[in-house]
């Protein structure tokens, strides 16, 4: 690869690179991780949804109301 860096607001000339492999895992406990992350700090879509949105009627008129299949006309640039 091939990369230039900025010192103080000043480009340096390019230069090569190369980047050291990462090291192989022993255990692999990626979905262990994600299981754990996803129990401690996820909620259901819905909660999440009337967090943001609010859960009563007339807000979710409004959404869908918001909602649209029109086709609108291309931007004049």
């Amino acid at each position: 690869m091939y990369l230039k860096i900025n010192i103080d607001g000043e480009n340096t000339e390019a230069f090569s690179a190369r980047s050291l492999d990462a090291p192989t895992m022993k255990n692999d406990r990626s979905k262990q991780i994600i299981e754990y992350s996803q129990k401690t700090y996820a909620l259901p879509r819905k909660d999440v949804e009337d967090f943001i949105y609010g859960s009563n009627e007339d807000t979710l008129e409004t959404i869908e109301e918001l909602k649209s299949d029109e086709d609108f006309d291309a931007p004049m640039i």
